[in-house]
């Protein structure tokens, strides 16, 4: 990868290869410094989804989770990709949230 970029940071440092290394650093560290951020966006994100659904499905008076739910419209790939995660925790029974727990209220 640094061959492929050399040449951009190169022409940027006046051919000066330590201070094109020394750019290709910083980059990388700039690059970095947003990773986690973003993966704490993407998180509130998912969050912020799911909790709107859910209330979807209580206003709707469902006791299915959406995710399981045949009357949420989800796409061949979405449903794909929730028998995949499924699969990966072993199989576990879908329940309602909150079931086999006591009331918040």
């Amino acid at each position: 990868m640094w061959r492929a970029r050399s040449s951009r940071t190169s022409s940027r440092s006046a051919g000066d290869s330590t201070a094109a290394l020394a750019l290709y650093r910083w980059n990388s560290d700039l690059a970095a410094a947003f990773l986690e951020p973003l993966g704490h966006l993407e998180i509130m994100l998912r969050n912020a989804l799911d909790a709107r659904l859910v209330d979807r499905q209580q206003h709707r008076g469902r006791t299915t989770e959406w995710y399981i739910d045949r009357q949420v419209p989800l796409s061949g790939k979405a449903r794909g990709d929730i028998a995949q995660a499924h699969e990966r925790v072993g199989g576990a029974v879908l329940r309602p949230r909150g079931a086999g727990r006591a009331s918040r209220s």
